[in-house]
């Protein structure tokens, strides 16, 4: 029969046996203990000299750190979490997937509250708090918090202080803005601003909900209420958009986090940006010539005496309810995330490498932390990160989080078109319409959360 077989389709046959038996011993061998996965590779590199050594000490429950690309992860945990099945031991996932992850109750959600874990091991208050809310559901923990996140205001300091202005005088956004303004505008003639105050882009929602989030406008809740139509926010946008619509346009809409934003950044387009602390590696990496032209501040306040910080982002490491050793490995992966997550070499290696402080409290004193930056002009960035690390506002866990985050952009930027339409400059005039359109946002949400809801019945 076999020799009956062309010889193409023969050797096909052939290889397909063999990548089978391959993918099957492979298998094998990565289900050898436990699995790790991440959607990053930065975090994972941090990771290996904790791997090792507990590999050493647990030959028969050995640790594979595997990089997930971020969309495949979501697939394949969603698809685990649905069918029930095994998948990974452990999950290290950022914001992005919790549309997924927490719609509908408790039971239906694929990770472990891991609440008890943490008070039966004394934990739960070495974190900081604000750290364990966007990983926190209805009162369930379901994921440790990998970072802070805290935002600071990096500025050309070269510019700015040259024109001797004192940064720390300008304690408020309208101070901040009112100062930088006279550096701005059409600096070569050709009809077009050159130089605005703020980078504040009109594409994308990040850097707009870091200004909500510091205001303490919650959009939405960990409970699925909607708030995102309160006067807190109408604020912020209004306030946004006069700075925005302005013929003298005061905000810069350059693409963020990528590397087309790199060269307005070092020709001085924006004066001053939003900057989480992981954003200190992305201008290592991306616009190394700022280095030494750029300093950091507290990010100026709403109202005199505000928050002067917010956050942007987070990573959460979770562990799935459904494993493939059962209680044993179930353990185990729980002491392998605590001994990794908790870690003082962990909080090190990511600091220098990467500028993200830890929410472990206890290591918030580490020498690290005070080392100065040629970067920013000597300062030491990182004690300044963690002086705001307890300030960063509480976040929503809702899966609704990110269309309350779409539909704000759109309310804005309909906004900036308001006040350009109407030469609208007056707060008043800002805020009403603010209102209104957050207004028919909050509803377009709140059909959302209704179609969304599970009944006692269907729980």
């Amino acid at each position: 029969m076999i020799g009956a077989l062309p010889a193409s389709l023969l050797a096909l046959c052939v290889v397909s046996m063999l990548c089978t038996a391959l993918v099957i011993a492979r298998d094998k061998q990565e289900h050898k203990g436990l699995v790790y996965w991440s959607f990053a590779r930065e975090h994972l590199r941090a990771y290996v000299q904790q791997t090792e050594s507990w590999n050493k000490q647990n030959p028969d429950l050995p640790v594979h750190l595997t990089y997930v690309s971020e969309q495949a992860l979501t697939d394949r945990m969603m698809g685990s979490f649905f069918a029930g099945t095994p998948s990974a031991d452990m999950i290290e996932m950022n914001q992005g997937p919790n549309v997924n992850v927490w719609r509908g109750p408790d039971e239906a959600t694929g990770f472990r509250d891991l609440a008890p874990l943490l008070r039966r091991d004394g934990l739960i208050d070495k974190i900081n708090p604000p750290s364990l809310s966007p990983w926190t559901r209805q009162g369930r923990i379901y994921g440790l918090p990998h970072d802070v996140h805290p935002v600071l205001l990096c500025y050309r300091a070269d510019i700015v202080e040259a024109a001797g202005i004192n940064v720390d005088e300008l304690t408020t956004w309208d101070k901040f803005f009112e100062a930088l303004a006279p550096l701005c505008g059409d600096l070569d003639g050709d009809g077009y601003s050159d130089r605005h105050v703020l980078e504040m882009p009109e594409t994308t929602h990040f850097m707009l909900v870091i200004m909500v989030d510091q205001a303490g406008g919650m959009l939405i809740d960990d409970y699925d209420r909607v708030h995102m139509n309160s006067p807190a926010v109408a604020n912020v946008l209004a306030k946004l958009a006069s700075w925005a619509a302005r013929e003298d346009k005061l905000t810069a809409d350059i693409p963020v986090f990528t590397a087309a934003a790199a060269q307005p950044l070092l020709k001085g387009q924006a004066l001053s940006w939003l900057c989480p602390d992981w954003r200190v590696a992305n201008m290592y990496d991306m616009a190394p010539g700022l280095a030494g032209k750029v300093k950091l501040m507290p990010l100026p306040a709403w109202e005199e005496g505000g928050r002067r910080t917010s956050v942007l982002g987070g990573t959460m490491l979770g562990l799935p309810k459904v494993t493939r050793g059962g209680a044993e490995t179930a353990e185990a992966a729980w002491q392998f995330a605590r001994n990794l997550y908790f870690s003082k070499e962990t909080a090190e290696y990511l600091f220098r490498e990467t500028g993200i402080i830890t929410p472990i409290k206890d290591y918030w004193t580490l020498p690290v932390f005070d080392e100065k930056s040629d970067f920013f002009c000597g300062q030491r960035f990182g004690r300044m990160y963690i002086e705001q690390a307890p300030n960063v506002p509480i976040r929503s866990s809702s899966p609704y989080l990110h269309q309350c985050c779409e539909e704000l952009l759109s309310a804005y930027t309909r906004l900036i078109s308001y006040a350009q339409e109407h030469d609208a400059r007056d707060m008043e005039s800002l805020q009403s319409e603010a209102a209104r359109l957050l207004d028919i946002a909050a509803k377009n949400v709140q059909l959302a959360v209704d179609r969304g809801t599970f009944e006692e019945g269907e729980k």
